[in-house]
């Protein structure tokens, strides 16, 4: 039989002064931890992931729209890269949300973006040098970028503010 040693409530702070048994701080009496695969820990994180995917997919986009001038500018990649990071986070996050309503005018920027791209890729293919409509289809790009990452931050931070992300609830 397990003695009871109540706490003193005179004090305070109830506390208990004497701590009676082992089987308080027994290891072998807590049941094991679930076992999770790397299925489920993606799923649980894969906003985090997503945000990781997407934020290199920006830093490429940047990359490449750098390289369609026919001057470098070294700078340009380090100081967005933070922003770049941020909005490929806020649309992973969103993903794994499936805030599909708020992802809908980050989306369309990034694809006028993707678009954009291409067909500067393709003008590249057929020119050399000096090229206006190619610097006018990356100054586009660079905007179209700029307003998807504030789409999708502004996006996530209203949906932040109208449904917080709450934690799962206790397996137990």
């Amino acid at each position: 039989m397990i003695p009871l040693v109540m706490p003193n409530f005179a004090a305070r702070i109830p506390i208990e002064d004497e701590k009676s048994g082992a089987f308080l701080h027994d290891r072998t009496r807590l049941p094991a931890s679930p076992v999770k695969s790397a299925t489920d820990w993606a799923k649980s994180n894969q906003g985090s992931i997503l945000g990781v995917v997407f934020a290199l997919g920006f830093s490429a986009l940047a990359f490449q729209t750098r390289s369609s001038w026919h001057t470098h500018r070294d700078w340009v990649i380090p100081v967005t890269t933070p922003f770049l990071a941020i909005g490929g986070v806020c649309l992973g996050h969103l993903v794994g949300r499936r805030e599909i309503k708020a992802l809908i005018p980050g989306l369309a920027a990034i694809g006028v973006a993707l678009v954009l791209t291409v067909l500067n890729i393709v003008r590249s293919l057929s020119t050399s040098g000096q090229d206006n409509l190619r610097d006018i289809l990356s100054i586009l790009t660079t905007i179209a970028i700029i307003v998807a990452i504030a789409a999708l931050t502004f996006a996530t931070v209203q949906v932040e503010l109208k449904r917080p992300t709450k934690a799962p609830k206790p397996e137990m």
